[in-house]
């Protein structure tokens, strides 16, 4: 056997069972695409991201536009 890694993911509960039952992945795996790279990207570079004082605060900030 080769190299392995391990995946973690939140699933709920019973798709958790159904993959368990199936014996495979719950979903199909995808390649991100160029939007999701992006995010990515800057999340990782650290730049353009808020800081927060509270949960309260940032649900706001987000909820602003909505």
């Amino acid at each position: 056997m080769g190299k392995t890694a391990m995946v973690r993911a939140p699933l709920e509960p019973e798709l958790k069972q159904e993959a368990a039952t199936g014996n495979a992945l719950p979903s199909e795996l995808r390649t991100p695409n160029d939007e999701t790279l992006a995010a990515m990207r800057q999340v990782r570079s650290g730049k353009g991201l808020g800081n927060y004082s509270s949960v309260e605060e940032m649900r706001a900030d987000l909820l602003k536009d909505a």
